[in-house]
């Protein structure tokens, strides 16, 4: 379990977001929400440990994620950051990064650490990756190839921001589906979409952040119902019965019916 409590997330002093108070469970997709620049990744990186909090304090299990040695923590949290380098190396190499936390020196990787590996590779579909440099990929298929370093990590805890970076409708899908094995296997998912309609489709719970606060933290249909997300982002915003489950449709504000 992540608990934020009353987390200031800023850089330089300056806070982004302000006084936000929320909980992260296990086998639960929680999704931050928000209009571009009211702060999501900034609170995402901070949760994540990727950089100190300006205020309030962040929980792991009870523990204050700052106290907790960062081989350890590496162990139990994993990140997806929005945007990273492309070394040049083959992509299975940097999926065995992944498994660094549990080696010890001279870092060479087991049998058991390989298997881990190839079925990361797998389910994120990048396998057929695995002897072609980073640099050779395309946008996408790096995505994949570190969601696949990520899943690698084994972590009880996975951070994600906006993971469908860079890959086609069908291939954001996919990652939408793995969210969704990974709540069923118990994991805590945390991560930062812009589509809403995919947000609502997959989050268990939704932290919707608007001029550095938190203005709703519940399930996908209560903030449906409030209206915050028309009255945010100027929207007009309802539901529709496709093959008996329920779809979310967006429009602009001024749009004809």
């Amino acid at each position: 379990m992540i608990e934020l409590k009353q987390v200031d997330a800023g850089y330089g002093g300056q806070a982004v977001v302000q006084g936000v108070t929320a909980s992260f469970p296990p086998g639960c997709i929680t999704v931050i929400l928000g209009k571009n620049g009211c702060g999501k990744s900034t609170l995402l990186r901070t949760a994540a440990r990727q950089q100190p909090p300006l205020g309030g304090q962040i929980l792991l299990d009870g523990r204050d994620i700052f106290t907790i040695a960062p081989k350890e923590f590496a162990r139990l949290a994993a990140v997806l950051p929005q945007s990273r380098e492309a070394p040049a190396i083959p992509a299975q190499s940097l999926v065995l990064h992944g498994r660094f936390p549990y080696l010890g020196f001279p870092r060479r990787p087991s049998p058991q650490d390989k298997q881990i590996v190839e079925r990361a590779m797998r389910a994120a579909g990048a396998w057929e990756y695995r002897d072609k440099y980073l640099t050779q990929l395309s946008g996408g298929e790096r995505q994949k190839v570190y969601l696949a370093m990520v899943l690698a990590q084994d972590t009880g805890v996975i951070f994600m921001d906006e993971p469908g970076t860079y890959l086609d409708i069908s291939h954001q899908f996919e990652i939408l589906s793995l969210m969704r094995r990974l709540r069923s296997a118990g994991k805590t998912v945390v991560t930062v979409l812009h589509d809403l309609g995919q947000a609502l489709s997959v989050a268990d719970r939704v932290l919707l952040l608007d001029k550095g606060a938190a203005v709703f933290w519940g399930d996908p249909q209560s903030l449906f119902q409030s209206g915050k997300l028309d009255e945010i982002f100027g929207i007009r915003s309802h539901k529709i019965t496709v093959d008996g489950g329920t779809e979310y449709v967006f429009r602009p504000k001024d749009a004809t019916p």
